[in-house]
């Protein structure tokens, strides 16, 4: 069975009654995907406005799998440090990763998201060496 994780800032982890592309994903992979497959990560909340905090279960959709690793305001050097063991434990195949927009308007330049952006993908690999990565375009 495939293992896909999503990983990202906001536009990942959504807010309470929306669907992100996240859904999406899932969605498209239920239609099209010939094999069985599953969502996981570490985390399943989503991000409450109302309390400006992650800590929503009110998903739009109730069957959709609740699975990520995404975090409100977290880039590519938050993801770091988590990210290998997220890897081990939720023993990911594919990781749908959707970073960088929030490090270069809020926390580093160019030069330093690229930094991250390649421990982030030492990390993953060092924890599976047979990771696959897809890297989302900045928006």
């Amino acid at each position: 069975m495939l293992r896909f994780m999503p990983v990202g800032d906001s536009m990942t982890i959504g807010s309470a009654g929306e669907h992100t592309w996240r859904y999406r994903m899932w969605q498209h992979l239920r239609a099209t995907y010939g094999g069985p497959f599953r969502i996981v990560g570490p985390r399943e909340t989503l991000y409450d406005k109302a309390t400006e905090s992650p800590d929503s279960h009110e998903y739009a959709d109730p069957d959709f799998p609740r699975a990520h690793l995404a975090g409100w305001g977290e880039g590519w050097q938050h993801m770091v440090p988590l990210i290998g063991e997220a890897v081990r434990t939720q023993r990911a195949d594919v990781l749908l990763v959707s970073l960088g927009l929030i490090d270069l308007g809020f926390y580093t330049n160019a030069v330093q998201t690229a930094a991250n952006a390649r421990a982030f993908v030492a990390e993953a690999r060092a924890a599976n060496p047979r990771i696959h990565l897809v890297l989302l375009p900045v928006i």
